[in-house]
Order: C-alpha cells, then structure tokens, then sequence
C-alpha cells in the first residue's frame, strides 16, 4: 500500500516543482497554487488550497489530489515522493530550473488527470 502521510509542505512542493502549480500567496498556514493550461487559461486553469500542515489528512489530502486534476489517487500518493525526491537531487545538483520535459505531474495525466 502507498503511503499517504504527507506534510503540506511535501504536496506543495510536488505540485510546484513536477506539476507546472504556480505558488501564487501563502494566507495564513494555507498556500494557494495555480495551474494554467499551456495553451492558456482559457483552456483549463486549476487552483489548489493546501494546508501546510505537518500531515495533511487523507481526506484533505483527497481533496488536493481532486483540486489539482488528478483521477487516481493511489498513483497522485505515488507521484509525490518521487517528485519531490527528484526536485531535491534537482537542486543538490545546483540544477534549480523548471524544464517542461521535467513535468512528472504532465506524464501521470495520460493515466490518471483530466
């Protein structure tokens, strides 16, 4: 079974760095991300609300995974650590760029976001 036990911090930063979310403001202990389609906003847009919590609870957690397109959610509990590993050896690499052929979030669309 997949873990589901994320800080919000973790969900932010997947949907940031993998996903093409924009963090957009941070009110209070809650950041709001945005999607826009790359043919523009017009097309599709997303908005997200995440708790940055410690641990998000499963049903929040649900939420966001709905919130920000995604149609499974065991593989959205699967593609977090993974996004979030590969941002951070990203980084530790002294590669901080945001590349489109980067977008593990884009590649999980084919099976499980609208």
């Amino acid at each position: 079974m997949v873990t589901r036990d994320f800080s919000g911090y973790e969900v932010a930063k997947a949907l940031v760095n993998k996903g093409n979310f924009q963090w957009v403001r941070t009110p209070g202990d809650h950041a709001v991300l945005k999607w826009e389609h790359p043919d523009g906003p017009e097309v599709k847009k997303r908005s997200v609300t995440i708790p940055l919590h410690d641990r998000v609870r499963v049903g929040t957690l649900r939420g966001i995974a709905e919130d920000a397109g995604a149609k499974d959610f065991e593989k959205f509990c699967e593609w977090i650590p993974e996004s979030v590993t590969a941002a951070s050896e990203r980084i530790a690499n002294g590669d901080d760029r945001h590349t489109s052929s980067d977008n593990s979030l884009g590649s999980l669309s084919q099976n499980s976001l609208t």
